[in-house]
């Protein structure tokens, strides 16, 4: 996925603690972005959401919660002057990961791993996100092999070894969860408590690893044999 950005700053200054427990509640204190995200024609992109790396400060206890594009593609995010901090525009459904996982940033060299702002108390900065062509979408899903019923605690984990990152994650207690998924070779796994590992394998390949091309939506309905 491409990201492009256009960036216009007022009153940027560098600054920072070592560590931040808590959002500042004093609005003065706070850096205010807002912006639209786009797709790669130019449209407005709803249900985007922007989340955010800090680069110099420790984080405690969590970061503010990620703001969501209205039907217009704006968005408004208020946080802590956190100094040089990276924000990423993501929608999954759409083919649009969360590039802020080494995992989900694409093979592509020279394609932007986030936008870089400087979040300085009392500052307000503009931030456009303009899209690329989204990335192939993934759908999981999975069941008892008898059952046929949702699993409870079963974990999903990725492996990318260029560059070699990892991802992983317990599903919803509905068995279902979508990514967006660069065209990498991936390793995906799937455990849960009392049930056989499973690892993907395409039978017409003999490949572990899978590759979803570009704009393609694929599903894996998983089903996990209960260990003996």
């Amino acid at each position: 996925m491409k990201n492009f950005l256009s960036l216009s700053v007022v009153a940027l200054t560098l600054v920072g603690a070592p560590l931040f427990s808590e959002p500042a509640q004093d609005a003065g204190e706070n850096a205010v972005v807002v912006g639209r995200v786009l797709d790669e024609l130019g449209r407005p992109l709803a249900g985007a959401k922007i989340s955010m790396l800090p680069m110099d400060v420790a984080i405690s206890g969590g970061v503010p919660p990620e703001p969501v594009t209205d039907q217009e593609g704006r968005f408004r995010l208020v946080a802590p002057p956190y100094g040089r901090t990276k924000l990423f525009a993501y929608k999954e459904t759409a083919g649009y990961p969360n590039t802020r996982g080494l995992l989900f940033k694409s093979p592509t060299p020279g394609q932007s791993g986030g936008s870089e702002v400087v979040l300085s108390p009392g500052s307000h900065l503009n931030v456009d996100f303009h899209l690329g062509a989204p990335d192939g979408i993934l759908e999981i899903s999975v069941v008892d092999s008898t059952t046929k019923a949702p699993i409870p605690k079963a974990r999903l984990t990725l492996r990318r070894e260029s560059p070699p990152s990892m991802y992983s994650t317990s599903l919803p207690s509905d068995g279902r969860l979508i990514l967006a998924l660069p065209t990498a070779p991936i390793d995906v796994t799937v455990q849960a408590p009392g049930y056989e590992p499973w690892r993907y394998f395409d039978e017409a390949t003999a490949s572990t690893k899978l590759i979803l091309p570009a704009s393609e939506r694929r599903t894996l309905a998983i089903e996990l044999k209960p260990a003996h």
